[in-house]
C-alpha cells in the first residue's frame, strides 16, 4: 500500500437515551450522605419520643415534623420567642432557596448519557446469537419461493418461509449477507448493544468483542434497526454518519470507536509504487490533503455551528410532564398531612374516654374522703351536743345517699 493520505474512523449511531426522570432528580438533589443523616435523626427522634409518648403518638409527631405541620402552642418566654422568630426567618430564607433550585431542577430536562466510546458498547457485555437450521444465522430473508436465488452477485439457498442465507462466492472470508432483514431477528430486550453494518466494516473491526456482536445488514436496514430498537447500533464511517443524521434529533453519533488510516492498496510488484508513494507523501506533508478535506466539509461544519448556536439561543420548550411531578409531590404531601390529622383524631378519641373515667374516679375518691372527714367531725360534735348531732347526722345521711 501507499503512504497514508488521510485518517478516518468508524462510529456508531444509536437512539438517544432520553431524559432523567423527575423522581431521580429529587433523589439526586441531596447527596446520599444527607439522606443517611436525615434517616438516622428521624429514627433517633422516634425512639426518644416513643419512650415518653408511646409509639403511635410519637409517629404522628414525627409525621407532623416532616410535613412542617403547625406547633401545639406559641412560646411564652422572651428567649423562646426570639429563638423561634430567628428560626422562622431562617427557615423562610432556606425554603425559598430550596424551592427555587428544586423548581429549576424539575423543569430543566437532563439528558441521560449516550453511547460515545467503544467502552460504552463493551459495558453491556451480553452477546446474542440466533441459531437457525442447525447453524449460526446472521440474517433471514422472507421468501415464498424455495430454491436457489442470486441477488447482486451473491448466491444463497432459501426454503419456503424465513430461511438463513450464506454467501457462497466468498467462502474464504466467511461473509454472510442479506438483502432484506425481518424484524424478528432483533436481540431480546435487556441484552447488550448489537452492532449492524456493511459486510466490509466487519473486516475493518479489530476488537474481537465488537466483532462478535456484529451483524451484516443493508444500508437502510441498519438505520431502521436503530430506530426500532434501543439496543441496536449502526456502524459506518464517522463523516458519513454525521451527514446522515445531521437533521435527526432522535439519533446520536458516537465518537470514533476505531481510528483508521486511508491508503491505496496496490500489488507488491507494481512498478509505480515508489513514485506514487513519494507524491502522496509530499502532498500530505504540504497540507494539501488536509486543506481539501476541510474545504469539502466546510459547509457541513458551518451548518453544524449554526444549529448549535440556534439551539443555545432559543428557549427550551417546557412541557406538562416537566411540571406535573410538582403537583404529584403536592398531592402526596396533602395526603400525608390528612393521614396524620386523621391519626391524631383517632388517637385523641381513644385517649379521651380514659381521661374522663380517671377524672370521674378521682372526683369520687375526693368526695369519699370529704364524707369521712365530715363523719369524724359529727362524732366529735355529737359528744358535745346530742340534739345537734342527730340533726346533723340526718342531714349528712341524706347527703351521703345523694352522693352514692
Amino acid at each position: 500500500h501507499t503512504y497514508p493520505h488521510g485518517d478516518g474512523g468508524l462510529c456508531v449511531i444509536t437512539r438517544r437515551a432520553g431524559e432523567l426522570s423527575e423522581f431521580v432528580k429529587i433523589l439526586s438533589f441531596l447527596s446520599p450522605s444527607v439522606h443517611v443523616v436525615i434517616g438516622v435523626l428521624f429514627t433517633i427522634a422516634l425512639f426518644v419520643l416513643a419512650k415518653h409518648q408511646g409509639f403511635l403518638r410519637s409517629s404522628v409527631n414525627m409525621i407532623r415534623l416532616m410535613t412542617f405541620g403547625s406547633i401545639y402552642r406559641l412560646p411564652r418566654t422572651s428567649s423562646s420567642r426570639i429563638f423561634f422568630s430567628s428560626m422562622f426567618v431562617l427557615y423562610m430564607i432556606i425554603n425559598a432557596l430550596v424551592q427555587g433550585h428544586l423548581a429549576s431542577l424539575l423543569t430543566i430536562p437532563v439528558s441521560l448519557p449516550n453511547i460515545r466510546t467503544a467502552e460504552n458498547l463493551k459495558s453491556t457485555n451480553s452477546q446474542w446469537r440466533d441459531t437457525y437450521h442447525g447453524h449460526k444465522c446472521r440474517a433471514r430473508i422472507p421468501n415464498n419461493k424455495p430454491g436457489k436465488q442470486t441477488r447482486a452477485g451473491f448466491e444463497f439457498q432459501t426454503v419456503k418461509g424465513d430461511s438463513c442465507c450464506r454467501c457462497h462466492n466468498f467462502d474464504t472470508l466467511k461473509i454472510e449477507f442479506a438483502l432484506n432483514v425481518t424484524k424478528h431477528d432483533h436481540p431480546p430486550q435487556g441484552s447488550g448493544y448489537q452492532i449492524y453494518g456493511s459486510m466490509f466494516h466487519e473486516r475493518e473491526l479489530q476488537d474481537p468483542e465488537l466483532r462478535s456482536r456484529f451483524h451484516v445488514d443493508t444500508y437502510h436496514g441498519c438505520k431502521q434497526r436503530v430506530l426500532e430498537s434501543e439496543r441496536a447500533a449502526c456502524l459506518d464511517d464517522c463523516l458519513h454518519h454525521y451527514a446522515r443524521i445531521q437533521n435527526d434529533s432522535v439519533l446520536h453519533r458516537s465518537r470514533k470507536i476505531q481510528q483508521n488510516l486511508l491508503v491505496y492498496v496496490t500489488r507488491q510488484n507494481w512498478p509505480l509504487l515508489a513514485p506514487v508513494t513519494r507524491i502522496v507523501r509530499r502532498t500530505v506533508e504540504a497540507g494539501i490533503a488536509t486543506l481539501w478535506k476541510k474545504s469539502s466539509t466546510r459547509k457541513m461544519h458551518r451548518a453544524w455551528k449554526r444549529r448549535w448556536t440556534n439551539r443555545k439561543r432559543k428557549f427550551r420548550n417546557l412541557e406538562i410532564r416537566h411540571v406535573l411531578f410538582s403537583f404529584y409531590m403536592l398531592a402526596t404531601g396533602l395526603f400525608v398531612a390528612a393521614a396524620a390529622f386523621a391519626a391524631e383524631m383517632v388517637v385523641g378519641r381513644r385517649r379521651h374516654p380514659r381521661t374522663g373515667e380517671s377524672s370521674r374516679d378521682q372526683r369520687n375518691v375526693s368526695d369519699r374522703e370529704r364524707i369521712q372527714q365530715s363523719g369524724k367531725k359529727e362524732k366529735t360534735s355529737a359528744l358535745e351536743s346530742p340534739h345537734e348531732s342527730t340533726t346533723i347526722s340526718i342531714d349528712e345521711k341524706k347527703q351521703r345517699e345523694s352522693l352514692i
